[in-house]
């Protein structure tokens, strides 16, 4: 489910096409996920995964995070450093420890409805990415990006997609990476190869 805005987020960030999947397709969506098989949220589309209930993953598909409004109050454009975490999401295990990549959103800031709902995310390895230095949404334990218990739906606010090719990273002509494969391309790879 990609980034960009859906509907215009005039209600809230991705509650209509939240609506839309839960209403219209559940069924098809609770088959494809039981099956293991693959979704990925990026921005929007994580909005739009914990809305439905499928990030976290609790059994009855309550929402139990949401992505709220910065700390700044403002829309935020720029790249960010993160850490991945050694988490159940075990097909991006083997990527990069440290990513850089862009982010652009106005309600990014990850919460959960209680303590409990925390601790469960991190006892069981549900954090996949961390924002280090600057955590610019005000997220709780400055965390970037979920998955499911499971590790085969995942959620993450920055944009792997807008790092695929190194000349896109904004120091690419400092030759810093240059024999490294972008994190963004490793992301993508790692979904479909692993």
């Amino acid at each position: 489910i990609p980034g960009g805005f859906s509907y215009g987020d005039d209600v809230a960030a991705g509650k209509i096409l939240a609506n839309e999947l839960r209403f219209k397709l559940r069924g098809a969506l609770d088959q494809f996920v039981s099956q293991g098989k693959r979704v990925i949220g990026i921005c929007n589309g994580f909005q739009v995964l914990v809305k439905t209930g499928y990030l976290p993953g609790t059994s009855d598909r309550s929402q139990t995070v949401t992505l709220a409004s910065n700390d700044s109050g403002q829309f935020r454009c720029h790249w960010v450093r993160m850490r991945r975490e050694k988490s159940a999401c075990r097909w991006l295990n083997e990527t990069d420890s440290y990513w850089e990549l862009p982010i652009a959103h106005g309600e990014g800031k990850f919460v959960t409805r209680d303590v409990k709902t925390l601790a469960a995310l991190e006892k069981n390895g549900q954090v996949i990415f961390r924002y280090r230095g600057t955590n610019p949404n005000g997220s709780i334990n400055a965390i970037a990006g979920i998955c499911s218990a499971d590790g085969n739906v995942v959620g993450l606010m920055p944009h792997p997609e807008r790092h695929v090719v190194r000349s896109q990273h904004p120091e690419w002509t400092r030759g810093t990476g240059k024999n490294k494969v972008p994190v963004g391309l490793q992301f993508f790879q790692a979904a479909v190869q692993n």
